[in-house]
């Protein structure tokens, strides 16, 4: 956990830097690029930036923190999902059917949950760094990608509403009841008349 801490807190200075030392010409350029309104919030507030520059070592400092975390995660999701099915098979013969089937949907469910961030954060956050390095303008196209970060408590959910044989079974429960308490309600109007 001290190696957690560190290592975030070290990622937080390193970031911090990068973000804090560009030029005041790089914010004018941001700003001519994408054009000043882009820079105005619904409400007419003006919305502050920071500008990273990824050349610059700082920027290839923060970066390069970036990729080593998603990295280090990433592998250490599939060795530790490898671990659980090791395990499982080894134990396999003292389960229940039942158990097994649970522990199946527990982890096809855990999986999908863990690559639902590498799928909506880091390939997105992935494509802008390659545009810097590429020089590719994204004309503020970039900001969307912001907006798949929301979604990942959603998917996450929905994912477990989906994979989890309970809780799939209570939501079709749910509506299939509403259903046929609509149709019978129905019926029962057109048999009083």
């Amino acid at each position: 956990m001290i190696i957690n801490i560190l290592w975030n807190t070290c990622g937080a200075t390193i970031w911090g830097w990068a973000l804090t030392i560009s030029p005041d010409n790089s914010r004018q350029e941001v700003i001519k690029t994408l054009g000043e309104d882009f820079f105005y919030n619904f409400d007419g507030t003006k919305t502050e930036f920071f500008v990273l520059e990824p050349l610059s070592i700082s920027g290839m400092c923060a970066l390069g923190h970036n990729s080593i975390t998603c990295i280090v995660v990433v592998l250490i999701v599939f060795k530790t999902y490898k671990g659980v099915q090791v395990s499982l098979r080894k134990n396999s013969g003292k389960m229940t059917n039942k158990s097994k089937n649970l522990q199946k949907q527990l982890n096809t469910t855990m999986l999908l949950q863990a690559l639902t961030p590498l799928i909506f954060c880091i390939i997105p956050v992935l494509t802008m760094v390659f545009c810097c390095f590429l020089k590719i303008l994204l004309n503020g196209f970039s900001s969307i990608f912001f907006i798949t970060f929301m979604l990942v408590p959603t998917i996450n959910a929905l994912i477990c509403l989906i994979c989890v044989k309970v809780c799939r079974r209570k939501i079709i429960e749910f509506f299939i009841k509403e259903k046929i308490k609509i149709i019978s309600s129905v019926n029962s109007k057109i048999q009083v008349q």
